[in-house]
Parts: structure tokens; sequence; C-alpha cells
């Protein structure tokens, strides 16, 4: 049993390492501009900030960072976030984590809230891993899946999409 279990630590040893060597080698953005406002997709705003970067063409892994806001837009309305995917591009991975570690709340199933009356934004910055043997320019979509309602009983699931854009120049 000890072997297994061992065996079994050092799997998601060496799996981690993986990741964090992903993510050391990936070149950012140079460049990150444009925000996107949304305002009442059903029942939620949403502010994406980054929506078009600008990287240098270089060999290797590239890594996109987007800042998301979501709020409802009543405090007794129903919200949660399901899911994020990034569409029209291939991509390695995909990591949304709260923009403020302290008192952040992750993606994944957060219920957007709502304190003394008044609703509270969340925050995230969403991270995409990538790899452009061309190096060409992209232009993916940011797409959220989250379920809204007047109330949670009858809250109905939606896709709210925001296109991006990456653009690449030549270093030299």
């Amino acid at each position: 049993m000890k072997k297994i279990i061992s065996s079994l630590i050092c799997v998601l040893a060496l799996f981690c390492f993986g990741m964090t060597a992903v993510a050391v080698l990936s070149q950012k953005a140079e460049k990150a501009e444009g925000t996107a406002v949304s305002e009442i997709v059903d029942r939620v705003n949403f502010k994406v900030e980054g929506v078009k970067q600008t990287f240098s063409e270089a060999d290797g892994s590239y890594m996109a960072e987007i800042r998301l806001t979501a709020e409802k837009t009543e405090a007794d309305f129903y919200a949660i976030m399901n899911d994020a995917e990034i569409k029209g591009m291939t991509y390695e991975k995909i990591e949304i984590v709260p923009a403020d570690e302290e008192n952040g709340v992750s993606y994944y199933g957060a219920v957007l809230p709502a304190k003394d009356g008044k609703t509270s934004p969340l925050h995230w910055v969403v991270r995409i891993y990538f790899s452009s043997p061309q190096a060409q320019n992209l232009k993916p979509v940011l797409s959220i899946d989250f379920t809204s309602g007047v109330k949670k009983e009858t809250a109905a699931r939606h896709l709210f999409e925001q296109p991006l854009e990456f653009v690449f120049h030549s270093a030299k």
C-alpha cells in the first residue's frame, strides 16, 4: 500500500513540475489593451480587459492574460459561473484564477454575490497558454458559460462570447 501511495505522489509531483515548466517558459504578451463592457447579458454585466494582445514572434509558447469581471444586474437575481473555453484556436490550457488571491473566489461554481441589497463584482485573471508555429495573428473567442435568472429555480444556462485578438510582430 505504501508503494502505491509513494508512486502516486511521485506521478503527481512530476505532473505539477511539468505544468510549472510550461507556465514559466511561456512568453507573456508585450502589450495588452482594449476593454469590452457588455451590460445586461441575461442579468449579468461582463467586463473583459486585454481583448487585444501583442506578442513578439518567437519559437515556443505564449501566454495571454485577460482580466474578467462579472456582476449581477440586481442583488436579488441569481447567477453562477459554470465553465469557460477559448474557441477558434488551439491552446494547451486555460487557467482562471481569482484576481484578488487573498479574498478571491474560484471561477468554477462561483455564485455572483450581493451584500446589503447591493451587487458585488467578482474579478478573475484568465490565462491562455498556446503555441503558434507560424505566429500568425489569431482571432479567438472567449466563451463564458453561466446560469442566471430572477430566481435559482427559474434560472437558465447562457453563453457570453467575447472576441479577442492576438497579434504577432517580428522581434527584429
